[in-house]
């Protein structure tokens, strides 16, 4: 979800969506806001929102975008389109695995390992603006998107990127942009499994289970004890067996955390403490332990699977249209919600069953 569009995937591949919807990102033909869910898609694999923009990926390759389109972020000329009313189709020349966007660009993995692109403002940082989607680059296995940076992991385990680079996203241990797609100059122990870019801040997880960060760190998103920027990527204290890190969409650097989940099934995080009152910080990782097995970041809240499949939500989070209530202003929730179950899901307030005592970590 992004703020206050919220969307469920069934293991049927039937897509549902509510909420906020004043840019069409449900793609329902309108902009009123939705306070149920209604099935916007079938047949689909994964779902990836950015800044009033929303891609559908299918199981069989193709995508489709709905949503804001002021910079051609999906797939066509904005000036013939700022807005796709409904999700429509772009053609590309391969199946697509992963698509990532920032604020102003689309980026497309491609089956066939070639990484795609879209859209752009004047000074897009990361390659030129494009109104049509644009072959980037070749051999890449997978990649992330900041902000206003790109970074890839190569077929052959080295790492090019490109962008803005102010806060030290990029960890080549400068703050200078870089203009065209580089080779990573730092020497990393062991090959780079994941990349994740969060806005201005950037971890890399590594195939020995390790995770370094660099860039922005306001909030303590890097793990390191402190709120200093990092230039170049350093390893993060005790994350260590580390086998996935968690991304979501976040312009916003004043709200970065980071949520990764280590080999025997642990949640760990560190960063902004959204769902805390008192607004204090992780300035190191804390461990939640295995009660919840899959975490769903949010710019405002975060949401958890139990072990018991039931989803909870925790965090200064805009209930409004995401529990189906209208309210105008943001209410700080003290008790994670019962929300919905594994398999099936709910519509309203009214079918939630339980309030589970909320203790602070």
């Amino acid at each position: 979800s992004y703020q206050d569009t919220f969307f469920i995937l069934l293991d049927n591949g039937d897509l549902y969506g509510m909420g906020y919807n004043a840019h069409f990102e449900l793609g329902l033909k309108n902009t009123d806001n939705v306070y149920t869910y209604q099935k916007i898609f079938s047949n689909v694999q994964d779902v990836v929102t950015y800044n009033y923009s929303v891609w559908v990926i299918t199981k069989d390759g193709k995508i489709f975008g709905a949503g804001a389109n002021e910079y051609s972020q999906l797939g066509k000329d904005y000036s013939t389109a700022s807005y796709f009313t409904v999700y429509t189709e772009s053609i590309l020349p391969a199946k697509v695995v992963k698509v990532d966007m920032n604020y102003n660009q689309t980026f497309v993995l491609l089956e066939n390992n070639e990484l795609w692109y879209i859209g752009g403002e004047t000074n897009a940082y990361i390659a030129p603006a494009k109104v049509a989607f644009t072959k980037l680059l070749t051999g890449v296995k997978d990649f992330s998107v900041g902000i206003r940076g790109l970074l890839c992991i190569m077929l052959d385990n080295t790492i090019k990127g490109s962008g803005e680079n102010a806060n030290g996203s990029l960890g080549f241990n400068t703050t200078t942009a870089v203009t065209t797609i580089t080779n990573h100059p730092f020497s990393f122990p062991s090959p780079v499994k994941q990349i994740v870019m969060i806005a201005r801040t950037t971890y890399f997880l590594l195939e020995n289970g390790t995770v370094y960060g660099c860039g922005l760190n306001n909030c303590g998103e890097l793990g390191l004890g402190h709120s200093n920027q990092i230039n170049t990527p350093t390893i993060i204290p005790n994350a260590t067996n580390i086998i996935k890190l968690y991304k979501f969409d976040n312009m916003d650097t004043a709200s970065i955390k980071i949520y990764m989940k280590d080999s025997s099934g642990n949640i760990l995080r560190c960063g902004r403490k959204s769902y805390r009152p008192d607004n204090v910080n992780d300035l190191t990782l804390v461990n939640l332990g295995t009660k919840y097995t899959e975490v769903f970041p949010n710019y405002v809240g975060d949401i958890f699977l139990g072990n018991d499949g039931y989803y909870y939500n925790w965090g200064n989070y805009r209930i409004e249209y995401s529990t189906g209530i209208s309210n105008s202003t943001a209410t700080q929730i003290t008790l994670p919600q019962f929300i919905t179950t594994s398999n099936k899901f709910k519509t309203t307030l009214t079918d939630y069953k339980q309030q589970i005592p909320f203790t602070y970590i």
